[in-house]
């Protein structure tokens, strides 16, 4: 059994209550010398003897039920699982008991569709059900699996699945208080609420999944009592109506990283579906979720605070992302990537609004409002980004109806539309810089098809350029979260105020990786930065890429992380962003190309094992006398004075197209130096990737990371 059980229940075995020891698989009551789960539960429940073989339960201290499974597996027969299949009555639960099983990949308990599989009813019942599985449950009325009322029961290492109800809750229905630790709720159904979970009370989920479930309304989760979720996936979840992942109404629902994926529902709310309730989230993410009409995500006519919560990638007719005619806020987010057949790819809103620290990106809408449609409500936008987004109207923004749309310290640029690209509509505010290009890294882009709205678009890389005019130009007094308290961190985690004065849009600059990123797309465009030409050619090309990694950076290509070292640490992240478009360097994207594939790899094989403290030597004279000559593209001291106007321009003497080659001139050269050592790493002995892993690059077997064949 998992010793976490074992742990958790440890102060509970040490009382005085009665054990008991299951040694049959069967669901019988009889004098037979053997004890079944039915028998020593009904002793525990009434505290009288059962049979000559079951003892009677303690009426004061929780009895205890455990599992022989030597005696079981000799009962069951060599290869067969460990199941008790119910006659046709479920288990009951009306006193103190714990039950510890063997563990949920072991022990199953199965009603074969004739039953429930277990009640737990009455104040004095305080249960605990560990290490098993619940299946084959069926009620007409409510908790096809599990059904709890008035009664408190904690679920450790339990699966319940395939169970069904006629009403509500086809896994699990509570009227009482209900917490599920390390379990999961998967495959149920029920014909009206709550496919996985019917909460009326007081439920409570940690490190746990409910998943593939449906019902009517609220495929997942239906609560109408008090939710909390840790560390939880709802995932893949379906409602024919309303709600595919979570029904909240009238109620109160606190989450902590979870995540909300691919859940969907035939009408509204296809991650979650808040009517007049209450639900704060921090951490995690709503990923993936679809609707028919409205609120791809999020569906929300209460009130909603989210804190470090990403909405990417959810579907609607209206809103993609979110449906809003409550109260809506997000601080330090990302709402990108979602899609509404209609109107608000990101956010459709007819409540209030409050936007802080957070990327609109990408995101797109067919008629209007590609970022978000506001319809008559009240939006606020502070140390926004709103880029890349697109709709026939108002790609980025669109105020409908006039409503009040505030934005301050905010970008709104890169966006794509018929009428008015960036804000479509009247807007009040301070400190913004709205249509102004050459801010961010790499701007977003349709893709090769050239059309906004389609999979190949490119989200970009929207953190600020060293040059940007966004840099040093917010307003450190409207530098706000939703509740109006100084925000302390940008949306990538990094320190807000950098230097004296607060930076426009989501991200602050901070000199550092972001500076080799900044100078690859420079490259790539053939522009030219004064401040980059370290060896003052006249052109920003890869001697000033060598430059900037190994003088100033003192390291080498293939050291991700920039610790002066190209080791270990570097290869996982280079096998976790492996085949992707998103990041720079800090993702293994060491030629600048946007990608990151088998020329980075060989990139990081070539310089394997590099360690050192020191720059190597300069290529050449002019080379050091710039170095002395010009500062590190840092951020400077900030001042209250206005920043110089950003300057770049095709570079003197080097065409665009000479410019954008230089990647492809790299890769030859790099590969053909790297390729018989790249070689030997794909095709060497296969070893487990751990990041204090200290062996030599031979042993890696970077084949089995990235799933290529180089034959």
């Amino acid at each position: 059994m998992n010793r976490s059980i074992f742990e958790q229940l440890e102060p509970r075995l040490l009382l005085s209550g009665t054990e008991y020891v299951v040694t049959s698989l069967a669901d019988v009551v009889a004098t037979d010398g053997v004890v079944t789960l039915r028998e020593a539960l009904e002793a525990a429940n009434s505290n009288t003897a059962i049979t000559g073989d079951v003892l009677a339960g303690s009426s004061t201290d929780p009895d205890v039920i455990t599992f022989n499974q030597t005696l079981l597996l000799a009962e069951a027969g060599a290869g067969n699982p460990l199941t008790i299949i119910l006659g046709g009555t479920e288990l009951t639960i009306t006193d103190d008991v714990e039950i510890v099983g063997l563990g949920s990949d072991i022990l199953t308990i199965d009603a074969n569709d004739a039953s429930r599989v277990v009640s737990i009813t009455g104040a004095q019942s305080d249960a605990d059900i560990a290490g098993m599985t619940i299946t084959g449950g069926y009620a007409t009325g409510d908790g096809g699996g599990i059904s709890i009322v008035a009664a408190t029961l904690t679920l450790t290492d339990v699966t319940a699945s395939s169970n069904s109800a006629g009403s509500n809750g086809g896994g699990i229905y509570n009227v009482g208080t209900l917490t599920l630790i390390d379990s999961t709720v998967s495959d149920n159904s029920a014909d009206d609420f709550g496919g996985g979970i019917y909460n009326d009370d007081t439920l409570t989920l940690v490190n746990s999944t409910v998943s593939d479930n449906s019902t009517g309304i609220g495929g997942g989760i239906v609560n109408n009592g008090t939710l909390t979720l840790t560390n939880v996936a709802v995932t893949g979840n379906t409602a024919t109506d309303e709600a595919g992942g979570i029904y909240n109404t009238n109620s109160l629902m606190t989450m902590t990283d979870v995540t909300i994926s691919s859940n969907s529902a035939g009408s509204n709310g296809g991650g979650v579906y808040n009517e007049d309730g209450g639900m704060t989230m921090t951490g995690g993410e709503i990923i993936g979720n679809s609707a028919g009409p409205d609120g791809g995500g999020i569906y929300n006519g209460g009130s909603i605070s989210l804190v470090d919560v990403n909405i990417v990638g959810n579907s609607s007719s209206l809103g993609g992302g979110v449906y809003n005619f409550g109260t809506f806020k997000l601080t330090t987010g990302n709402l990108s990537g979602n899609i509404a057949s209609i109107d608000g790819g990101g956010l459709y809103n007819q409540g209030a609004v409050t936007l802080a620290n957070v990327t609109l990106g990408n995101n797109s809408a067919v008629s209007s409002g590609g970022g978000l449609l506001n319809a008559g409500g009240a939006v606020t936008l502070t140390s926004a980004t709103v880029a890349g987004n697109s709709a026939a109207t108002g790609g980025g923004i669109r105020n409908e109806t006039g409503g009040p749309l505030t934005l301050n310290n905010t970008i709104v640029t890169s966006n794509n539309a018929n009428t008015s690209d960036d804000i479509s509509g009247t807007w009040s505010g301070s400190n913004n810089l709205v249509g102004v290009g050459q801010l961010f890294i790499r701007n977003p882009s349709a893709g090769t098809d050239t059309i906004w709205g389609t999979a190949d678009d490119y989200y970009g890389d929207l953190r600020l350029r060293s040059t940007s005019s966004a840099v040093d130009a917010g307003s450190n007094v409207l530098a706000v979260d939703a509740d109006g308290i100084p925000l302390v961190t940008d949306v990538a985690g990094n320190t807000r105020i950098y230097g004296a004065i607060v930076d426009i849009g989501a991200y602050e600059y901070h000199p550092g990786v972001v500076d080799i990123d900044h100078m690859a797309a420079v490259i790539a465009e053939g522009s030219y930065v004064p401040s980059l030409d370290f060896n003052t050619s006249g052109a920003i090309d890869s001697d000033d890429m060598d430059h900037l990694v190994q003088v100033i950076f003192a390291t080498e290509y293939g050291d991700a992380n920039l610790d002066q070292k190209v080791d270990i640490v570097d290869l996982a992240i280079l096998a976790n962003s492996y085949g992707s478009s998103a990041g720079g360097w800090s993702e293994a994207d060491f030629d600048g190309s946007g990608y990151i594939d088998i020329i980075d790899l060989a990139i990081l094989a070539a310089h394997y094992g590099f360690d050192g403290t020191a720059a190597p030597a300069a290529s050449s004279a002019p080379m050091m006398a710039a170095t002395q000559s010009q500062p590190e593209p840092v951020k400077a001291a900030r001042t209250e004075q206005s920043q110089p106007a950003t300057i770049e321009q095709t570079a003197p003497g080097k065409t665009s197209a000479a410019a954008a080659s230089w990647q492809s001139q790299r890769r030859q050269r790099r590969t053909d130096k790297t390729a018989s050592h790249t070689l030997r790493l794909l095709n060497s002995e296969p070893k487990s990737l751990q990041p204090d892993d200290d062996s030599d690059a031979d042993t890696i077997d970077l084949l089995s990371l990235t799933g290529l064949s180089i034959f």
